[in-house]
């Protein structure tokens, strides 16, 4: 797969003074304040690793909630927004994390790794989740943890055309991949992995959501990838695949 540099968010909508006013909105600073897709995994992964890298992060409130559930864990936020980086810096988040201002993509090309490289609601606002998921998955050491929207469709939509967002006059990305390329993307690094764990549920979209009506409902996919222990010297086993998915989304495997 190409690798090449490529903007994370590449249109205007997300460095949209509307956009910052909806990030400031949300203010979730708590984990009560988490959805089903965060919730499900940070909980379980995060007392595991000594550092994690949030792409994406906003404002950062999620390093205030990092250090809730972990405060051994280091955190790192990156976005590509400075003035959401500036308001991250100037709160007053306990933990010391740090933040980043940096295009997400060119970021994730350089050498440092991070045991836990995360994304919310992040993989669906870049016009090529694909990619950014492969880039995820090298800078990570130990875990991957992301949702993404997914629908039961034999063709990705990625064209803004037919999916997209709108904050003030400008259309942001918005790609809702197939269940079924999706699984086989995840395939694709087994090799890298150790288990493979995924939670859906349908969630509905807010008022910034224009998607066409030919477009099957999709749904989110909560996903935690294991990578396998690069020190270990037993053989490889066969990665570990734990699913929880609607019934169409089974039917697309069979």
């Amino acid at each position: 797969m190409d690798l090449k540099p490529q903007s994370d968010k590449s249109s205007t909508a997300y460095n949209s003074k509307e956009f910052i006013n909806r990030v400031d909105e949300l203010k979730r600073t708590h984990p009560r304040s988490l959805y089903p897709s965060e919730a499900w995994s940070l909980y379980r992964i995060l007392p595991e690793c000594k550092n994690v890298l949030d792409l994406g992060c906003g404002g950062g409130d999620m390093a205030e909630i990092v250090n809730v559930i972990s405060k051994s864990t280091q955190y790192i936020g990156l976005d590509s927004n400075q003035n959401l980086i500036d308001i991250a810096k100037k709160s007053s988040f306990r933990g010391n994390p740090r933040f980043i201002a940096e295009d997400v993509f060119k970021y994730l090309e350089k050498k440092e790794l991070f045991e836990c490289v995360m994304g919310w609601a992040f993989l669906y606002a870049v016009l090529d989740p694909y990619k950014l998921l492969e880039l995820m998955v090298k800078k990570a050491s130990k875990y991957v943890l992301f949702d993404i929207r997914s629908a039961a469709m034999n063709e990705d939509v990625l064209d803004m055309s037919r999916s997209h967002v709108v904050y003030g006059e400008n259309k942001g990305p918005l790609p809702i991949v197939s269940f079924r390329n999706f699984i086989d993307a995840i395939r694709g690094y087994e090799e890298q992995l150790e288990e493979v764990e995924m939670a859906s549920y349908y969630f509905p979209f807010g008022p910034h959501v224009v998607i066409d009506k030919n477009i099957p409902e999709p749904a989110v996919i909560s996903v935690v990838l294991k990578k396998s222990s690069t020190n270990s010297k037993t053989p490889k086993q066969a990665v570990k695949w734990h699913m929880n998915l609607p019934k169409e989304f089974w039917e697309e495997l069979s």
